[in-house]
């Protein structure tokens, strides 16, 4: 059973991104993981809100988000690299729409992310996101300018 609480700890979070070079690596643009290993802290509640994931009280991830608009909301999920391919992707999902839905007016998520993350694209497809558009070269991942998929679902009332 997966667990979502309200984070405002930067040092544990950013303990979760150096601690996990799997992770850090998957998830991070190149110019935060430069930022990150050089001491820097790539938390920023200024513009972000973050959940703690706990899978069994242990803390298996985090949500960023940031609201777009007072219905749709942008996240980022980084779940640690030992829970990948263990399939908690899906009771991730439903622990953080039953947080959306209890906590916030949001009913709409979209992601981003850089074209050549095939992992995160064929996951997005397998919990419901659909592709709303691609940015051609609207980043910079891995030392190469490439296109940004932006994907959104709905939240579903969770019955």
């Amino acid at each position: 059973m997966i667990r979502v609480e309200r984070c405002t700890d930067a040092e544990l979070l950013n303990n979760i991104l150096i601690e996990d070079t799997r992770l850090r690596e998957a998830s991070l643009t190149d110019d935060e993981i430069s930022y990150l290993q050089a001491g820097g802290n790539v938390i920023n509640f200024n513009v972000s809100v973050y959940l703690l994931l706990y899978n069994n009280d242990n803390i298996c991830g985090f949500i960023k988000y940031e609201p777009l608009t007072s219905i749709m909301v942008s996240y980022h999920v980084y779940l640690k690299s030992t829970f990948w391919g263990t399939g908690i992707s899906h009771d991730v999902k439903h622990a953080v729409d039953t947080y959306f839905l209890s906590t916030t007016s949001f009913h709409k998520i979209l992601i981003q992310t850089p074209r050549p993350c095939e992992n995160v694209i064929k996951a997005a497809f397998r919990e419901g996101f659909q592709i709303e558009g691609v940015l051609v070269g609207g980043i910079f991942w891995r030392g190469k300018v490439e296109s940004l998929v932006l994907m959104s679902r709905f939240i579903r009332s969770i019955q």
